[in-house]
């Protein structure tokens, strides 16, 4: 199987046999535009729309939201 990119699941989270987290992407084929769901180990990865058959490149996973403090209105007016 190596070289081959692999197939998107369209099975939905939460559905027998998806026990591990999955991520959803929308196949970018303006014609297909099918919601994948792939599993967490695909991302950075290329998968194949089972669809169109389009080649689809996983996002990385998002970083950490960092907590920011909230911003002070009256910071604000006074250095405008």
């Amino acid at each position: 199987m190596k070289g081959r990119i692999p197939k998107a699941d369209r099975t939905v989270e939460g559905a027998p046999g998806m026990s591990q987290q999955t991520v959803r992407i929308m196949c970018p084929n303006l014609s297909c535009r099918k919601l994948l769901a792939v599993p967490e180990s695909a991302r950075s990865k290329t998968v194949r729309c089972k669809a169109c058959h389009t080649a689809i490149r996983v996002p990385d996973a998002p970083p950490p939201q960092q907590a920011q403090p909230a911003a002070d209105p009256d910071a604000q007016k006074k250095s405008a």
